[in-house]
């Protein structure tokens, strides 16, 4: 079964239909993208949004969605932090997840992506992934999808299974 097969009985629909979901995605990443989202999504431009729960921004994130509970919103689980100068790392210590990050407790950022693949601990991923959709739902929101940051989830079978795991 092809992953748009599954996503399309996932949502209701037959596995042949074809589907626009226009969303927003690293919601919680900073004030201006924050806005700017919930601007989008209230003239309709965009029909969801996913919520980056690592970044400095996503309490900002949480509450404008508990004041719009009619937004469609899911969790975009983060991996990478890919702005060399604006990072973030784990919502857990980075000593629970140490192939996830550099050095200085960071995500890898954009450029190394290939080698992060390539090493990363998919139970340390896993532990990430739950983390981050715990925190969501403790803070009361019922998410009604995810998905991941830079794809992630869609470059290796197996982090694709790891995401679903993690799904609310």
């Amino acid at each position: 079964m092809s992953r748009n097969t599954q996503t399309n009985e996932l949502l209701g629909y037959p596995p042949d239909a074809r589907l626009l979901i226009l969303n927003a995605d690293d919601f919680g990443m900073c004030h201006s993208v924050n806005e700017a989202t919930i601007h989008a999504i209230k003239e309709r431009l965009v029909t969801s949004c996913t919520l980056m729960m690592p970044c400095p921004w996503s309490l900002h994130g949480i509450r404008l969605l508990k004041e719009n509970p009619d937004i469609p919103f899911g969790v975009h689980l983060a991996a990478v932090s890919e702005h060399p100068h604006y990072r973030w790392g784990p919502v857990t210590s980075p000593k629970k997840v140490p192939s996830l990050v550099d050095e200085a407790g960071y995500f890898c950022d954009g450029d190394h992506i290939g080698e992060f693949l390539q090493q990363v601990n998919l139970a340390e991923l896993k532990t990430k992934f739950k983390a981050q959709t715990e925190i969501m739902l403790s803070s009361g929101l019922k998410p009604t999808h995810l998905d991941s940051h830079y794809d992630i989830h869609n470059r290796r079978d197996d982090i694709f299974d790891i995401a679903n795991q993690s799904c609310p």
